[in-house]
């Protein structure tokens, strides 16, 4: 009866799967382990989701009065309405077409432009031809030295633009312009020869 009694109060060797040890600790804290890292994990991932940073400032740790500021909305007249006609063409019905026996109106063709005006020079040799101010977009012909050569001998003449600057009628100009032709400036007057 010894060994009965003995055997009672020894505890069995393998004791629940609770309280067995894996290791230096029993299994019951394993799986407590195991289930504070599971919900660590989802508490991690959940936040992932919603797109809320991780750290950030809260509104109590960022300075000053937090309210909004009031907003006044103020009346405003009301506006006057304006009619609006709106003519819809209806693409079933063909344009109308003009009355019978009235002449469409009639449209001008544009002005021919006209020749430049020149005045002859005292000796009656040489035109006199006031320069313009020069522009980049559609500069005018009488605005640089080779514009005034090609519209007063032919645009094949345009070249010969140094004629013009070197003409001792010119050299009064010349000399005034420190004898650079790039520097002559609106309302200069060029003498230019009638014929090449």
């Amino acid at each position: 009866m010894a060994e009965e009694d003995a055997s009672l109060t020894r505890p069995a060797a393998g004791g629940s799967i609770l309280t067995r040890k894996t290791g230096p600790l029993p299994n019951w804290v394993w799986m407590a382990i195991v289930l504070l890292a599971a919900l660590i994990y989802s508490l991690w991932r959940r936040n992932q989701a919603a797109g809320v940073p991780e750290e950030g400032p809260e509104v109590s740790d960022v300075p000053g009065d937090q309210t909004p500021p009031p907003v006044f909305i103020l009346p405003q007249n009301p506006q006057p309405t304006v009619p609006v006609n709106v003519t819809v063409n209806n693409p079933s019905t063909p344009p109308t077409a003009p009355p019978v026996g009235v002449p469409p109106p009639r449209t001008n063709p544009p002005a021919a432009p006209k020749p430049p005006t020149y005045t002859t020079g005292p000796d009656g040799s040489h035109y006199v031809v006031t320069v313009a101010k020069y522009t980049t977009k559609n500069p005018p012909w009488n605005s640089t030295l080779s514009g005034i050569a090609g519209h007063t001998w032919g645009s094949k003449n345009a070249s010969k633009w140094s004629l013009i600057w070197n003409d001792p009628a010119n050299a009064a100009l010349k000399a005034k312009r420190g004898g650079d032709p790039s520097k002559i400036q609106p309302n200069d007057k060029i003498y230019v020869r009638k014929k090449l």
